[in-house]
C-alpha cells in the first residue's frame, strides 16, 4: 500500500510537470490527465516487465524498464489521444525524471538500492547515500531537459537525450552501489545503463538526420 502511496503522489507530480510544459507543444489539459496516469501504468509496467526478464520472476522493480518500455508503450496511448509521438515522448522524459526521483524515496525508506559500504566499525556501518545522491541528480536531470524545452530547440530529441544522460550518470553512480555482477562483470544496472546510451545516441542520430533531410 505505501508503495501505491508513492505511485499516486508521483503520478500526481509528473500530471503538474506535463501541464505546466504542455504550452509548448498546445495539448489540451485532458489529454495530459490521461498521459500522466498512462505513463505512470507504463512505467509499472516496464519496470516489472525488466525485473522478470533479469530475474525471472514478477516480486520486484527494474527502474531501467521505465526508460525502455515507456518510449514502446506511450507511443501507442500517443496515437489514441492523436499527440505526435515525438511530442509525448519529449513531455514523458522530464515528467518521468519527477517519478524516479520520488522512487528513490521509496528506495531509502525501503532500505533498497543501497550505496557500498565506505567504513565500518563494530558499531556502526556508514555506507555511501546512493538513494540521497541520485535523488539529486534525477532532478538536476529534470531541470536540464525542461529548460532543453522551453529553449524549443530539441523538438522530438529530448527522450533520447534524457536516455543518454541518465545512462551516463547511472553507470557511474551504479558503481558505487552493493550490487552483483548480471552479465560477465557488469552489474545489471551498468548493463542497462551502456544500453540505454546506445538507444539514446542512436536515436538523437536518426532524428538530427531526420531534421537536416
Amino acid at each position: 500500500m505505501i508503495l501505491f502511496g508513492f505511485l499516486a503522489v508521483g503520478t500526481v507530480l509528473m500530471l503538474i510537470a506535463m501541464m505546466y510544459l504542455k504550452k509548448d507543444y498546445h495539448i489540451t489539459g485532458w489529454k495530459i490527465v490521461l498521459a500522466s496516469v498512462m505513463l505512470t501504468l507504463s512505467g509499472l509496467s516496464g519496470t516489472k516487465i525488466l525485473f522478470w526478464i533479469e530475474n525471472g520472476r514478477w516480486d520486484g522493480v527494474s527502474f531501467f524498464g521505465a526508460i525502455f518500455f515507456v518510449p514502446i508503450l506511450m507511443s501507442f496511448v500517443s496515437m489514441m489521444l492523436k499527440i505526435p509521438v515525438g511530442n509525448m515522448l519529449d513531455l514523458c522524459a522530464p515528467a518521468e525524471c519527477v517519478m524516479l526521483a520520488l522512487m528513490k524515496v521509496s528506495c531509502f525508506y525501503f532500505g533498497c538500492c543501497r550505496g557500498r559500504v565506505i567504513f565500518e566499525t563494530e558499531a556502526a556501518v556508514i555506507r555511501f547515500p546512493s538513494q540521497i545522491v541520485e535523488f539529486v541528480v534525477i532532478l538536476f536531470i529534470f531541470y536540464f531537459l525542461v529548460k532543453q524545452i522551453r529553449q524549443q530547440q530539441y523538438k522530438n530529441q529530448i527522450y533520447a537525450r534524457y536516455m543518454i544522460i541518465y545512462g551516463v550518470t547511472r553507470f557511474v553512480l551504479n558503481l558505487l552501489r552493493d550490487t552483483e555482477p548480471f552479465v560477465w562483470i557488469l552489474p545489471a544496472g551498468n548493463l542497462w545503463s551502456l544500453v540505454s546510451m546506445a538507444a539514446g545516441c542512436i536515436w538523437l542520430n536518426r532524428a538530427k538526420r531526420d531534421i537536416r533531410y
